[in-house]
């Protein structure tokens, strides 16, 4: 254990920024590692999967606000999941994973977290920069309003001991 200790090595990796359009390159280019880290071994089970687009690149972001951890736990589950149902049906058919598939995995991890008011995963178009910023404005706003909250002191029967 103490070996393994020495030999690993952690890094924190900070979010994978989406401020501009050229910034989608670094998100497609982790879900292009991703899906060839993944390929071999799914090709074996015969399911194909096809990550590194621009439209799956804006979908990742969104979902996990580029989380490299939360990114790769949504390709995981969904995968863990699809594995899942072809054995219970028995399907030995080629299967291409699409972006409803990925609905689910965001829905049970990452929505009840998330600033999104919608499931990039489900929308027929991708989310844009403008909805990021919005939800952004969102959190902003939030987290003032949290800070300007003040402690009250009850009212009524009994409120006279906090006086």
């Amino acid at each position: 254990m103490e070996m393994v200790g020495q030999i690993m090595e952690v890094a924190e990796l900070s979010p994978l920024p989406y401020a501009k359009g050229a910034d989608l390159g670094r998100i497609r280019d982790f879900l292009l590692v991703l899906e060839g880290d993944l390929s071999p071994l799914l090709a074996q089970i015969g399911i194909n999967m096809k990550l590194g687009t621009d439209d799956f690149a804006k979908r990742f972001w969104a979902a996990s606000w580029g989380s490299h951890g939360d990114i790769i736990a949504l390709v995981l589950e969904t995968l863990i999941t699809i594995v899942r149902l072809r054995a219970e049906k028995r399907q030995n058919s080629r299967y291409s994973v699409k972006r409803e598939d990925f609905a689910e995995a965001w829905r049970l991890l990452i929505a009840r977290h998330s600033p999104l008011k919608f499931n990039p995963f489900k929308r027929f178009d991708a989310p844009t920069l403008g909805d990021i910023q919005d939800a952004r404005k969102g959190l902003e706003q939030k987290k003032q309003k949290e800070e300007l909250q003040l402690p009250t002191a009850p009212k009524g029967r009994g409120a006279m001991i906090w006086r």
